[in-house]
């Protein structure tokens, strides 16, 4: 099993994902992370059907920071219950 995950959230925009990703390389939670969009999300929110345009915000971290991490997104985040996710890394170039 790996030590590594890639953990992400997405926000309402480019800026809010550019701050918290770097609140959270600055904490030593992350190692890098990048931001990615703009992207079309469709989602239940509350029984209604929404859609909006969100910024998607991947970090790479250590399963001993997961926790740490995850707490800090949640608490650095402006939307109310904000979703938080995680992969493990189980392969790659030597290199990352």
């Amino acid at each position: 099993m790996s030590d590594h995950l890639l953990v992400s959230t997405t926000l309402h925009s480019r800026e809010a994902a550019i701050e918290l990703l770097r609140s959270a390389v600055r904490a030593k939670l992350a190692a890098s992370g990048q931001v990615l969009g703009p992207a079309v999300s469709v989602f239940w929110h509350k029984g209604d059907l929404g859609e909006s345009e969100e910024w998607h915000l991947v970090l790479r971290t250590t399963t001993a920071r997961y926790e740490e991490l995850e707490a800090h997104l949640i608490e650095g985040h402006p939307w109310e219950s904000p979703e938080v996710t995680y992969m493990r890394i189980d392969g790659g170039s030597s290199a990352g």
